[in-house]
């Protein structure tokens, strides 16, 4: 294998892309791989760790103040918040290409989201049509294979919410979600999940087997 084995985690949040990533990540290390969790909005330098921490939460406040009730399915068109959509897919394809380049010497790269994710941020939230980019999905790294973690809206927002989106939004996000992973084809090689249907052992055992025997 040339390469880390790159295993990205998709879907929305509350599906549990974060538990499965971390627990994979540390059974493996456990077992004797290299391997590396890589967070796509994380940040690993100093200074831009300290803006991130100082600032995420006064960004995502205004973000919401300018997109408001414009999040919905309908990609149309893109609003006055176009300009930060633009910013999410820029760091979605940086992100992409830094945790691999970080990792070139590790044996398998758990990715607890991927540019996937910011396709349907940019949708939800800014408008962009998914004509215009899913596309980007082919200059970016290709992970070995993608874990999408289906679960019903109304389940994944019990279980995240956070006070900015109503059970609605979550129903939208979740549309975006669907219809990414439709569009991804032969771009990805992909595996879904129902969280809702299997419990979080299961999903991790599942996901073992299907990640241990491409090792």
């Amino acid at each position: 294998m040339s390469g880390p084995l790159l295993v990205a985690l998709t879907g929305i949040d509350g599906a549990g892309k974060t538990t499965q990533a971390k627990r994979l990540a540390n059974r493996f290390r456990d077992e004797g791989y290299a391997t590396s969790y890589e967070h796509l909005t994380s940040s690993h330098f100093g200074v831009t760790s300290a803006i991130k921490d100082r600032c995420a939460g006064p960004l995502l406040e205004f973000e919401s103040s300018i997109v408001g009730s414009n999040r919905t399915t309908d990609d149309s068109s893109v609003g006055l918040a176009g300009p930060l959509g633009l910013l999410t897919l820029v760091r979605g394809i940086w992100r992409s290409y830094l945790n691999v380049v970080r990792n070139r010497d590790a044996d398998v790269v758990f990715l607890d989201r991927f540019l996937y994710d910011d396709l349907v941020r940019a949708a939800w939230s800014y408008g962009y049509s998914l004509d215009r980019t899913v596309p980007l999905v082919s200059i970016v790294p290709r992970p070995d294979f993608v874990c999408y973690l289906d679960l019903k809206p109304e389940l994944a927002w019990e279980r995240e919410f956070d006070g900015t989106t109503s059970p609605e939004e979550h129903r939208w996000k979740k549309e975006w979600y669907d219809r990414v992973v439709s569009r991804l084809d032969d771009r990805a090689d992909i595996v879904t999940i129902d969280t809702a249907s299997h419990d979080v052992d299961a999903v991790e055992r599942r996901l073992y087997a299907t990640v241990r025997d491409r090792l």
